[in-house]
């Protein structure tokens, strides 16, 4: 009991050094990205905090497995050019034991990155396309600078001034076509409005339209009162995208090759966490003189190779390529093999010794 818990301990402290570094490196990118796009008017200002937890909250189901694998391999791995785990081998400790206590860790940590798997984490992808969707032409007429031209969904606008109290557009010239017909709107004021469809236009109040080309017949001069132009149109997406945002009840209610290879992928990250955590135990074994991070780099190489197959399997199975039944569980199934080779050579070094006998003549 002792044991299992200075081992626990060694590996908690450093996930909790690995996840801040992964962390810090995420939120750093992501920040500047986010800023640089608010620089440049993309991005309101007043969004970026909220975006940026939505990508962390995202995140953590992808950072949870490679911190919990590279926390084993670290932790084990001082143990090992500390000569403790030479100390716990000879007391009767075996590799086995201590892969059954770091199984309760990654049992706990698994159940964890299943909860932001299945529901967190489309939930905040749902939080970021909702807010991209509202922000994206909003932020364009935000960059709306009095005095000055500027082209929003394939109209061109210019403003003489903008309420700074309630965000209305004076003295408004919108210059452009409709249904290959040209045309001109002048009005008093304008402000943007949001259907329950999700569609969004630009509300001129008090003005004209200029429709068609003048000194023909089909030119018009009409008085309005209001008059819209649909400055965004809510997108449908694809059918073969957005299964990242739904829920596993709509995923299984779906049926179709994209929704199984969404929710096997979903399944597939909390077993990860189990797998690569047993994995990492065998694959951290080094001698003093090897150093603790040692097997680092093979233990990277192999979780790079095991994250690559899974996206490969999982596209497979969205273009039916393979079975839904062989589906992600091959990959699985490689690294489950790999994890026994490894100790069964270490706890039976001689067991792939095989040695052919002649037979005699």
């Amino acid at each position: 009991m002792i044991l299992n818990r200075y081992i626990i301990k060694e590996i908690l402290f450093t996930l909790t050094a690995v996840i801040s570094i992964l962390l810090l490196f995420f939120i750093s990118d992501s920040l500047v990205r986010s800023l640089a796009k608010a620089a440049a008017g993309i991005l309101p200002g007043d969004v970026v905090a909220q975006l940026l937890m939505l990508y962390i909250t995202d995140t953590i189901e992808v950072l949870l497995p490679i911190a919990l694998y590279l926390s084993v391999l670290l932790a084990l791995g001082r143990l090992y050019q500390d000569n403790e785990m030479a100390a716990l081998e000879a007391c009767g400790v075996s590799t086995l034991k201590i892969a059954k206590s770091i199984f309760w860790l990654a049992l706990f940590i698994a159940s964890l990155t299943a909860v932001f798997s299945f529901y967190i984490a489309p939930w905040a992808e749902r939080g970021i396309s909702q807010l991209k969707n509202t922000t994206d032409t909003s932020t364009q007429l935000r960059a709306i600078i009095p005095g000055q031209f500027k082209e929003i969904s394939g109209w061109t606008l210019y403003v003489e001034s903008i309420d700074s109290k309630t965000d209305q557009l004076k003295n408004i010239f919108i210059e452009g076509s409709f249904e290959g017909e040209p045309q001109i709107l002048v009005a008093r004021s304008a402000s943007e409005r949001t259907l329950k469809s999700g569609d969004r236009f630009l509300v001129l109040e008090t003005g004209y339209r200029y429709e068609g080309r003048p000194g023909t017949a089909r030119f018009t001069v009409t008085e309005f009162q209001e008059h819209g132009i649909r400055i965004h149109k809510k997108s449908t997406p694809p059918p073969n995208q957005g299964y990242s945002t739904k829920t596993p009840s709509e995923l299984w209610a779906i049926n179709n090759t994209h929704a199984i290879a969404e929710l096997q992928w979903r399944i597939s990250i909390p077993l990860s966490v189990l797998f690569l955590a047993i994995l990492a135990v065998p694959l951290s074994r080094s001698s003093p003189r090897q150093g603790k991070y040692s097997k680092l780099i093979i233990g990277i190489l192999l979780f790079i190779a095991y994250s690559n197959l899974l996206v490969i399997a999982k596209n497979w199975v969205e273009k039916g390529d393979i079975s839904t039944q062989i589906g992600l569980w091959w990959v699985h199934s490689i690294v489950i093999l790999l994890i026994v080779v490894l100790f069964t050579k270490q706890q039976y070094p001689n067991f792939f010794n095989v040695t052919l006998k002649r037979s005699p003549i």
